[in-house]
C-alpha cells in the first residue's frame, strides 16, 4: 500500500488559500489515485471524470492556482517527488519488504519447537504436528504438499512514451493492457 503525502501547512500556503475547496478535494482524490497506481503524481485525462464530478473545470482551477501543470494526456502535481516517492522507489521498497517477510518466515519455520519451548507454550515431550503428512494429491490441485509460493508478478514497467495504438480489442497494440490502465503520451 502506498500513502499520498500532505505537507502539514498544506492548508496555509498561499495556492492553497486562492483555491476554491472542490478543486482541493480533487487534488486530494486525484493524489490519492496517482499514488495508488504508481502514476509519479501524473492525472490522465480519461481518469478524472471517475474521480469527482465536474473535475473537468477543477482540474484548470488547479492548474491556474500552480498546484498542477498541464501536460500532454493530462496534468502532472507540482513538485510530486519533492514530497512522494517516485515509482520505482515504492516498487524497490515493496520488493524489499517482501524479500524480509519471506525471510522471517522461513527462519521462524525452522526453529518451531525451540520457539515454542523458548516461550514457554510447549512442552518438550510434544510434537507440534502430531499427524503425518499426507501423501501428495494425484487430482491437480495447489501443487506439491510443502512447494514454495511462487513470488508474485512484479507489475508490468511503462513503456517509453508513446501514442496509443488501439488494436480489435481495445488495447493498445504497444502495451499489454487497455487505454485506461496505461499512458500513452506521443513521444
Amino acid at each position: 500500500m502506498t500513502w499520498f503525502r500532505v505537507d502539514d501547512r498544506f492548508h496555509s500556503h498561499p495556492k492553497v488559500l486562492a483555491t476554491e475547496p472542490a478543486a482541493l478535494g480533487l487534488w486530494v482524490v486525484a493524489g490519492a489515485w496517482s499514488s495508488a497506481n504508481l502514476l509519479d503524481g501524473f492525472v490522465p485525462d480519461q481518469a478524472l471524470p471517475r474521480l469527482l464530478p465536474g473535475s473537468e473545470m477543477l482540474a484548470e482551477k488547479l492548474v491556474t492556482a500552480g498546484l498542477w501543470r498541464r501536460i500532454r494526456g493530462g496534468y502532472q502535481f507540482h513538485d510530486w517527488t519533492d514530497y512522494n516517492p517516485t515509482a520505482e522507489q515504492v516498487r524497490a521498497l515493496q520488493k524489499q519488504r517482501a524479500e524480509a517477510g519471506r525471510k522471517g518466515g522461513l527462519s521462524k519455520g525452522s526453529k518451531p519447537l525451540a520457539s515454542a519451548q523458548a516461550n514457554g507454550k510447549q512442552p518438550p515431550d510434544v510434537r507440534l504436528n502430531p499427524r503425518p503428512d499426507p501423501p501428495p494429491s494425484t487430482k491437480g490441485g495447489r501443487g506439491k504438499r510443502g512447494s514454495a509460493s511462487p513470488e508474485p508478478a512484479a507489475p508490468p514497467e511503462l513503456p517509453p512514451p508513446h501514442p496509443f495504438a488501439e488494436d480489435a480489442n481495445g488495447n493498445c497494440k504497444r502495451c499489454p493492457l487497455p487505454r485506461i490502465n496505461r499512458i500513452h503520451p506521443a513521444a
